[in-house]
């Protein structure tokens, strides 16, 4: 299993890449082929999320804050639960580790009741 610090610094790269992009790609989903059924269920909006990964018992979902309206971000949490039949138990919104590296992203921390 990749660590947290390496998966955090190939998004930093990612996001830096994207910047400079014309054209924004399509965003990483790293969940075990769960990750288009998890940014469907999000409802955020495709183009404002850069990454969802899981680790271990959270999903992280990397997003655009400036493209995401606070609806979104609140229901975001109980339809990427409601995926594998959970609630939420835990979500959080917070800026990454270093965010002079990712300007203007932010991380919503999800863990669903087990």
């Amino acid at each position: 299993m990749t660590s947290v610090p390496v998966r955090l610094a190939a998004l930093a790269a990612l996001a830096l890449v994207t910047a400079c992009a014309p054209v924004p790609p399509r965003p990483v989903i790293d969940s075990e082929g769960r990750g288009p059924a998890l940014l469907a269920a999000s409802g955020l909006p495709q183009d404002a999320v850069l990454a969802i990964s899981q680790v271990e018992d959270r999903i992280l979902v990397f997003y655009t804050a400036a493209a995401v309206t606070r609806a979104q971000l609140d229901a975001a949490p109980a339809g990427i639960c409601s995926q594998s039949g959970q609630s939420v138990a835990y979500s959080q919104v917070r800026p990454p580790e270093h965010p002079e590296a990712l300007p203007g992203i932010n991380i919503l921390v999800i863990t669903c009741s087990a």
